[in-house]
């Protein structure tokens, strides 16, 4: 694991981005006052079994069509553009028990059906999020959700290493449940 010193809290969250999405190490390009920090980065993938076409279930990965079958359904404010469209630098906020996520799509592809977010917690971690649908020979969808965390600090590492080793499959679970609970509704 690579160390890391960065002059501020407020700064970490920069130099993690790249961190998260490069997996490279991250140096201190100032000569200001330095703060050890060593993020914990982990990463997971995992297939979910959904019932509906592609063409059903990658809306359903926007951030409109995570309100259908979410239960943030009213804790989602978007914030650009305000009308909630799906493209490529897309902001949006979630305001939930824990605290604020702030969340960017960083890539949207629907030929491909393919979405990027970077979701920020501040304080506590950075998540690159990419979702990719496909048809499954047998009917269905294959949607593979693959998940970069990396802790934003010492706190926000733990989070991350008990959320990932110990909840994410539950997590992916609960999604797969969820969207077909929705799936089978929507379609009756």
């Amino acid at each position: 694991m690579t160390k890391m010193m960065l002059p501020t809290r407020q700064l970490r969250t920069a130099f993690l981005l790249t961190f998260v999405i490069g997996g490279g190490p991250i140096t201190n390009p100032t000569n200001a006052q330095e703060v050890p920090f060593e993020p914990v980065r982990i990463e997971r993938e995992r297939s979910l079994q959904l019932a509906g076409t592609p063409d059903q279930v990658f809306p359903l990965f926007e951030p409109k069509g995570q309100r259908l079958w979410t239960r943030f359904k009213s804790n989602t404010e978007f914030l650009f553009p305000g009308s909630g469209e799906t493209l490529s630098g897309a902001m949006f906020r979630i305001v939930a028990g824990h605290g604020t996520t702030w969340e960017v799509v960083a890539q949207h592809d629907p030929q491909a059906r393919m979405i990027r977010y970077v979701h920020l917690e501040p304080d506590v971690e950075l998540l690159v999020e990419e979702i990719r649908c496909v048809a499954n020979p047998h009917g269905g969808t294959i949607a593979t959700i693959k998940w970069s965390v990396a802790g934003l600090t010492e706190d926000g590492n733990e989070r991350v290493r008990k959320f990932m080793t110990e909840h994410f499959d539950e997590a992916m679970d609960r999604i797969q449940s969820a969207i077909n609970a929705y799936l089978k509704k929507s379609t009756n």
